[in-house]
Parts: structure tokens; sequence; C-alpha cells
């Protein structure tokens, strides 16, 4: 655990580790890029976190401390100081309610179980929680207020959580994660049969088509966001989209390697997509959300009626 993290250059953190956030960051002004930045040095380091070794124990220990802090109202008196700051930042100066960093550290916690998906609507309720929650917070990022965007915010922050989950089915699987609804157990996806092999793909097939519908919800919430932020989350999402569809050109093949896009990619991606995102740039506000994408979700923060 280093929390020395906390004090780093958030925008070299974000560059570093962010690369397709930090590509279509730089349509922002300095001042919001630099709030986006700091709020992903946060997230970065609480997923860290989650992801750091069981016999160590410490970071598994701040994150319930948080969570504890958070959930039960004790206050963030008793963390480590750069965690008290950030936590601080988070919560008074860009207003992100507790119950939505809560929820998100819950999502965290369960990682640290090691995960088995059982249906869709569980992957959905993971979902909102390590990212849904996300698109809520950046909502507070770019000082979006307007009760109506935050279905749009979550639903974007979900598809784009789908793609990470089918990009990522082989280093998860290695972690004892399985976030694809599947009969197999990781140790199986770790060296699967045929049978199983077929089955992960399916999946991925059903979880790509999940996505498109995330996608096209929370892309139609684009004109709750001023403008350069609106250019900016655009860009990022049809980036993750693209990922997931380069996944699908490999036809699926999850074991040859993580897919990512590369600088030129990237560009030859929203020069393609450009007529879309000027068309979504433009349009005007959903106002109608499709209740169905929420259902499932019952209990969460800002979730949908």
């Amino acid at each position: 655990m280093d929390l020395t993290v906390l004090s780093g250059d958030p925008v070299a953190i974000l560059a570093r580790h962010g690369k397709t956030f930090r590509w279509a960051g730089r349509f922002l002004p300095a001042s919001g890029l630099q709030r986006a930045a700091r709020l992903y040095r946060l997230l970065r380091f609480l997923d860290d976190l989650a992801d750091e070794e069981p016999a160590r124990g410490d970071g598994a220990a701040l994150l319930r401390a948080i969570y504890h802090s958070l959930h039960a109202g004790s206050g963030t008196g008793t963390l480590p100081v750069p965690v008290r700051a950030e936590l601080e930042f988070l919560l008074s100066e860009l207003a992100v309610e507790p119950a939505v960093l809560a929820a998100l550290l819950s999502g965290l916690l369960q990682d640290l179980q090691g995960v088995e998906i059982a249906s869709t609507e569980e992957l959905l309720r993971y979902s909102y929680r390590v990212a849904g929650t996300v698109g809520l917070m950046m909502c507070a990022v770019f000082d979006v207020r307007d009760p109506a965007a935050a279905a749009f915010a979550i639903d974007l922050g979900i598809a784009m959580q789908l793609t990470n989950i089918c990009r990522d089915v082989k280093e998860d699987a290695a972690r004892g994660r399985r976030y694809l609804p599947l009969r197999a157990g990781t140790e199986a996806l770790e060296e699967p049969d045929r049978l199983e092999e077929e089955a992960v793909r399916e999946a991925l097939a059903d979880t790509l088509a999940l996505a498109e519908r995330y996608y096209r919800s929370g892309l139609s919430g684009l004109g709750y966001l001023p403008w350069q932020a609106r250019w900016t989350i655009a860009c990022a999402a049809v980036l993750y989209r693209a990922i997931g569809r380069k996944l699908q050109r490999r036809g699926l093949a999850w074991r040859s390697g993580r897919v990512v896009l590369h600088s030129a990619e990237k560009t030859l991606t929203i020069l393609w997509q450009l007529p879309v995102l000027l068309g979504l740039l433009w349009r005007a506000p959903e106002e109608a959300h499709e209740a169905a994408l929420h259902a499932g979700l019952e209990g969460l923060p800002h979730v949908a009626p």
C-alpha cells in the first residue's frame, strides 16, 4: 500500500494508467482536467487496494475502514492523512454523496472475496457499484446537478465496465475473479477445455450486446454535460466501445491477449465516428430513460424508478 501515490501528479497518473481517458481529456480546460484526474487518482488508488496481494492485508483493511467510516457515519478522522484529504476533496469539494462512494467501495470489497458472478442481474449490480458510481462522480466533476442526468451517467459507466470485463477475462481469472455469468469456475478458465472456451465466447457476445444497450442510453444523455466535457466523455465512450468491437473482430479470442487501441487507432476511430459524435454533441438532453435498463438495480443510489 503506497500512500505517496495520492500526492503524485494526477494528470501524469492518468496519462500512465488511464490512456484512453487522458487522450480524450485533452479537450478539457486545465481546471476540468485537473479535477477529473484527481478523481481518477483516488479511484485508481482504491482499485489497487482491492488488487493487493491478500497476504499483505493492508489494502483490504484500509478499504474496510473507509467503507465503515461512510456506512456507519463514524467520520474519516482515523484514516491516514492522505486518504482523508482525498475523501474530503471528493465529498466536500465535489459534493459526491457518501452513499455513492459507499456503493463503489462495496463493489471493491466484493472483489476481495474472489468473484464468480451467477447472473446478468448480479453482473449489472456489480457494474453499477464499480462504474455506474463513477458516472455519478463525473457529473459532480463537471458540476452537473440536474437529477435527470444521473440515470444516463450510470448507464454509461455500466457500459464501459462491461467492456472492461470482456477485455480482461483472462487476467481476472488469474486473480480468482469471473465476472461473466458462467458455470465454469475461475480455475477452469485458466486452462479451459473446448466447451468452456466456447461458453466464454458466447457469454462475451451476450455481454457486449448488453453493453451496446447501455452505451446507447448513456450517450443519449450527453446533452446534460457542459460543451467541453460533452466532447471528452463522448470520445472516451466511443473509444471504449471500440475496444469491444475490436474484440468482436478478433472472433472473441479472449485468450489471445488484452485488446488495446493504439494511438493511431484512437485517432482513426474518432475520425470514423465524427458524424456520430457531432450528432451526439448537438443533441438535446434525453428526458425519457429506458426503465428496463435499471430493472434489478433497485435500492442503489440514483437508480431510475
